[in-house]
């Protein structure tokens, strides 16, 4: 976790710098940036006490706002914004933070616990990811995920009804 803590803070300049083109090299940037955050994320899930500084750092380096301008630039890459919503419904909703495991393939249920313990800086998470996406007019990004027809995009149709009814939900 402790090279997790040195690179979250430049995650949000990443993010900042992957708005510089949209020619392949930017591409592959953004979505091994995206990628790598997805990867956090899950690990995150995994142990949330432990991981309740990484959560933090990303709502304070404001590493989420960041990300937004990626849909808006990169709007017309079909397969960025695929990786998008994956990459923010592990955060939305980390207890089943897998996106490539939903619960009723997931072993242990042991987190849960944990989930509680740390469940005031997570609502912040949610909140922050829904307040950004209300920003960036999330409606638009999810009924052009939604209304592809090609085989590779039921995950992240999974994952649009994820960060849907995450939003949805009532905060406690």
């Amino acid at each position: 976790m402790v090279y997790v803590r040195s690179f979250v803070p430049l995650m949000p300049l990443l993010a900042k710098c992957s708005l510089g083109g949209t020619d392949n090299a930017y591409q592959s940037f953004v979505v091994n940036l995206l990628r790598t955050a997805g990867i956090f994320a899950n690990n995150a899930s995994a142990n949330h006490i432990r991981s309740f500084s990484f959560y933090k750092d990303v709502v304070e380096k404001r590493f989420i706002q960041e990300c937004m301008q990626i849909t808006k630039y990169y709007y017309e890459h079909v397969h960025v914004l695929k990786l998008f919503v994956q990459v923010f419904s592990a955060f939305m909703h980390p207890v089943y933070g897998d996106i490539e495991c939903f619960p009723w393939q997931r072993e242990s249920i042991a987190g849960i616990q944990e989930f509680k313990e740390c469940a005031t800086m997570l609502e912040c998470v949610r909140q922050t990811i829904i307040n950004s996406l209300m920003e960036a007019n999330c409606g638009e990004l999810f009924e052009k995920i939604l209304a592809l027809e090609d085989e590779s995009s039921l995950l992240p149709k999974i994952s649009v009804s994820r960060i849907t009814l995450q939003a949805i939900r009532q905060s406690k």
